[in-house]
């Protein structure tokens, strides 16, 4: 005897329309090749607490790095350092008050 409630074949496979996939997969096709076509490059994010700079005249020397191989000078760690250390407090902070609300609940229980 089968556990199963669905053993009948016509329902082993979910319904679906094939030439809708079709048409999805194409979109999704073109889609693809039209950002590749397209060289722009995304536009990035400020955050609320970051402040926009103004873009120089000065241009990079040619010996500088860019992008993702540039190291972060002493300023941005100390910055990134203190931002983690909030953000540490802030997780403890909510632990420490769970752990509160969860002996509280506990006694109440009692």
């Amino acid at each position: 005897m089968t556990t199963r409630s669905n053993t009948d074949p016509d329902k082993l496979l979910p319904l679906t329309d094939p030439e809708a996939i079709i048409r999805s997969g194409n979109a999704e096709q073109r889609r693809l090749k039209q950002l590749k076509s397209n060289p722009t490059a995304p536009i990035p994010l400020l955050s609320k607490t970051t402040p926009s700079t103004a873009m120089s005249d000065k241009t990079a020397p040619a010996h500088e790095t860019s992008g993702s191989t540039r190291t972060a000078d002493a300023s941005d760690m100390q910055t990134a350092k203190d931002w983690f250390k909030s953000v540490f407090k802030l997780q403890h902070a909510a632990i420490i008050e769970a752990q509160t609300d969860r002996r509280q609940a506990a006694e109440d229980r009692r």
